[in-house]
This record gives structure tokens, sequence and C-alpha cells, in this order.
């Protein structure tokens, strides 16, 4: 337990989270109304989600070096006690179910489990909360955790953690993964709530409604206006599958055999759309549990260029990929997409297609 608390103090934070809750029940509603109310998606607050990975990464580095975790396939406790029995015998195990996240990865949404648990409900041995499973118990959880994390993480923790919770004690159901901004709570001062930005949380703008759905935005992050932007490399990266994965072809292409290394493109997949003038066209679209892989080329700016010409039914966007790194990606138009005559993987309606189309005109 000294170890554990040693780990808790790693990265104060200004917070000092506090508990103004009088009625957990009516709280808890409340947050539960808003959760099932808000769209699946919202691009704009992706950061925060983002903020934690980093958080989560170097936490979970340090409970490996004191702790057995092992991942299991099945739901590893009956009750609250069985987890604690095992926690003091230096172990802990981590269900991997239900694991599928719009923006983390699987392994690290089984870190963000590990984590939860040993620096939230482990470390309420000793206190009166978090010891079990309970709304309260996973509100006080929340409470120790948001001290730590960067203040850019509330949002996503808030959402991730009390919002979840309490959609299913309220309900009895597991809810919708969503990305999204519960507006009105305080994520420090728990039991505050702005009524009037609260309402915000059951009015949204139709294109709030389109970004919702969209296939494409799930990936984005910050608005990129530089074209050649390299993210921070000593080269811009363009992640191709298909065709450019050819190596012959990009030798005819650029002139040289390019540097590139191997990742993959999550939640989405690669389909190939034959149009009505007979070509065949292969595209990415989003569809949770897939993976497209590919490689990430190491090009210059007159590389990308060249790319850019040959790829002229295709807009390249920005993009994060499973290893986090964030890329340049080949999508094609949404004027040839509208203009296919079929495909054998996926069925795209006209809703899905203005989705798109809504997604593409904002990277």
């Amino acid at each position: 337990m000294r170890y554990l608390a040693k780990i808790m103090a790693v990265e104060p934070r200004e917070s000092d989270a506090k508990l103004v809750l009088k009625n957990y029940d009516e709280w808890g509603k409340r947050v539960s109304d808003a959760y099932q109310s808000r769209p699946d998606f919202e691009a704009q607050y992706v950061s925060s989600w983002r903020a934690l990975i980093p958080h989560i990464d170097k936490l979970f580095k340090q409970l490996q070096s004191k702790y057995e975790i092992e991942f299991v396939d099945e739901d590893p406790y009956k009750s609250y006690e069985d987890m604690e029995k095992e926690y003091t015998e230096g172990k802990l195990r981590i269900f991997t179910g239900f694991s599928k996240h719009p923006i983390f990865t699987e392994e690290q949404n089984w870190k963000f489990r590990a984590v939860h648990d040993a620096l939230g409900h482990q470390a309420g041995f000793s206190k009166k909360y978090g010891k079990g499973f309970s709304f309260k118990d996973e509100v006080a959880v929340y409470n120790r955790h948001v001290k730590m994390i960067p203040p850019a993480g509330r949002l996503a923790l808030f959402t991730e953690v009390v919002g979840q919770a309490s959609v299913f004690i309220n309900t009895g159901n597991f809810p919708t993964q969503k990305i999204c901004k519960l507006h009105g709570f305080d994520y420090v001062n728990l039991g505050k709530i702005d009524e009037d930005e609260y309402q915000l949380n059951f009015s949204e703008a139709p294109k709030q409604k389109l970004a919702a759905r969209s296939y494409l935005l799930k990936v984005l992050g910050e608005e990129v206006t530089d074209r050649y932007a390299t993210f921070g490399l000593d080269y811009i990266p363009v992640f191709v599958y298909e065709t450019l994965m050819n190596k012959k072809l990009r030798g005819v292409l650029l002139k040289r055999e390019v540097e590139h290394h191997i990742d993959a493109l999550p939640n989405f997949k690669e389909i190939a759309l034959e149009t009505n003038d007979g070509s065949d066209y292969h595209t990415i679209v989003s569809k949770g549990g897939w993976e497209t892989k590919g490689q990430v080329l190491h090009l210059t700016r007159k590389e990308v260029d060249v790319l850019d010409e040959w790829e002229s039914q295709y807009k390249r966007v920005p993009m994060y990929l499973k290893s986090g790194e964030r890329t340049w990606v080949y999508v094609l138009k949404i004027s040839k997409m509208k203009d296919f005559g079929k495909n054998t993987d996926v069925e795209l309606s006209e809703s899905d297609l203005v989705d798109m189309e809504w997604a593409i005109k904002n990277m």
C-alpha cells in the first residue's frame, strides 16, 4: 500500500477534487440522462481522450514493476473481496471483453482498466468509499483519479467513468461507448451543475448530429492547415494501403526505394468499390473492430506532390494510427463514392455518404 500511495503522488495537480453531493441517486440520474442524449462522437473533444494516453501508459508501467498483471477474456472477480485478496498477493487480473473504443486501442483500454482498478478501487482499501462497484464507489474512484490526471483529460475521464457508470446503474445495461462532452457538470467539485449549460445536453446543432454518425471524424484531431505537416518527424508520413504498397509501383513513381514502417488504421476497413464506368477504387470506411493494415512511407515534399497527383481521385487527410502516431491517409473523394455501382464488402446508404461528405469538407 505504501508503493501504491507513492504512485498516486507521481503527478500532483492543482485540482483538489471535492464531493459536494447530497443525493447520489438524483445526480446520477441526471448524468445518465445527459449521457444517453449525447451523440456517439464529437470530434472536437478527441484531444481530451488523447491527453489521458501518456498518463495511462506511465502509471501502467509503474504498476507492472510491482504487480503481476494478467489480461483475461472472462470477468475474473465475482466480488470486490476476490479482487482485494489477489491484489494483496501482488496480482491483478483485467477483463478484456467489450474493449472496442473509438480512440483507445484495445491494449490502451485494458491499461486504462488496470489503472482504474489499481489506483481507484484498490486504493480504496483504507478509504470509506471505493471498496466496491456501486455508483457511489465508482464516483469515489473517479474523485481519487481526477486529482492525478492532466486538466485536459478531465472531460474524458468524467465521461468514461461517471457517465458510463451512471447509465449502467440507472438502466442495467452497458452503455454505448461515446466520445462526447457532458455539459453542465463540474468535473472537480462533483455535484455542482450549471443548469443553463446542462440543457445543452438535450439540444444539438445539425452539424453535431452529422458528426455523431460520421465515418471519418473518428480519428481526427486538431485541424491541420499545412499540407506538408510532418507531425514532429523529420519526414512527411503517409500511410498507404492496397496499390501503393507495391514497391515496384513506388519505384516508378518516386524514383527510389522509399523507407517505410508497418502500422495499421484501427476501426477502419478497406473496401473495393466498383464504379459505374467499370473502374475499381479501394478506400476505407469506419467499421468498429476492424483495422486496415498498411505501411507508413517516409516522404519529401516533392514526393508527396507526386503521390497527390497520382491519387487525384482521393483526398489526403490527417488521421491517427494504431501506434498512436499521426499520419496522412488517402481517402476516396465523395464524388467517386457516390458514383460507385456495387461492392460486396459493405452497404453505404445515402445518409452515410452525406455524413462522410460533411466530414471530409470539415477536415
